[in-house]
């Protein structure tokens, strides 16, 4: 690649990267939200691989960058480097309105907000297209994506009215719809999730023999089949903007007043929980 080239384009913005892998890190975070890593004691799922090993920390207490000069310990390298400033005394971040310098991103977003709100000086976002107003420019470009977002054709859910202008949004919603069945057979109580489930039941009828729940067709079995592996397969997206927050606020209290995460219950690492009686 030459120096300068970003030969990599988003199909969904004019944005461009240099790798591959920069570009699918854009597309998770960006446009699609898709998490696929998923952590094999819990619900968490993460965009990027580096981020579930972090993760997997908090379930085994493994914290293997230690700093040179406490006892402070961290689940990674970022961490320990951001640690480091409270002994070096470095306040790489400065408010753009009183030049107050901080350690970390976070207190000098908290010291803008509370400090400078009075004074007109927090940086707002308008939206140019309605009258909403956000604190950071990534919320704005949320807010666009959600609100104002032109809708594609075909991407409509074929179960209700619902429309969205990003594939993998669709397909989130119709797994909503997996345990709604909404094609009923007219002759018996036999009802699905999709409509071609139900042309294949329909053959039972259709072939002059009785209906028999128990001598369904290989086609409605295997429909069948299909069903509950769909609905095994809802994807579980969770939110880690509160993770990162909370994880920063435990970096910025002194060694001693911090926690050891707790190792993770039996329950947790997919052993039943004994029921009391």
């Amino acid at each position: 690649v030459h120096a300068g080239t970003k030969p990599h384009q988003c199909l969904e913005c004019a944005m461009a990267f240099v790798t591959k892998g920069e570009l699918v890190r854009h597309g998770r975070y960006v446009h699609t939200g898709e998490k696929p890593f998923k952590c094999s004691a819990c619900e968490y799922t993460s965009v990027e691989v580096s981020m579930m090993k972090r993760h997997m920390r908090s379930h085994t207490g493994e914290r293997p960058f230690q700093c040179s000069a406490c006892s402070y310990a961290s689940k990674d390298a970022y961490r320990l480097k951001r640690h480091m400033r409270t002994h070096s005394g470095e306040k790489p971040y400065e408010c753009p309105v009183c030049r107050a310098r901080f350690t970390q991103k976070s207190s000098m977003k908290s010291h803008v907000q509370q400090k400078h709100t009075e004074e007109g000086a927090t940086p707002r976002f308008s939206c140019p297209h309605c009258d909403a107003v956000t604190a950071r420019k990534s919320d704005l470009g949320v807010h666009l994506r959600k609100q104002h977002a032109l809708v594609r054709r075909g991407l409509r859910c074929r179960y209700c009215t619902a429309t969205f202008h990003e594939h993998f949004a669709l397909m989130q919603h119709q797994r909503c719809h997996h345990h709604e069945k909404h094609f009923k057979c007219d002759r018996c109580q036999y009802a699905c999730t999709q409509e071609r489930h139900m042309i294949a039941h329909k053959r039972s009828h259709t072939a002059g023999k009785p209906f028999d729940s128990a001598q369904l067709p290989i086609d409605d079995e295997e429909a069948r089949r299909e069903e509950e592996e769909e609905e095994e397969a809802v994807v579980k997206v969770k939110v880690e903007e509160e993770e990162q927050s909370q994880e920063e606020v435990e970096d910025s209290k002194p060694p001693s007043a911090k926690r050891r995460p707790a190792p993770p219950s039996k329950a947790r690492r997919g052993r039943p929980a004994k029921s009391k009686e």
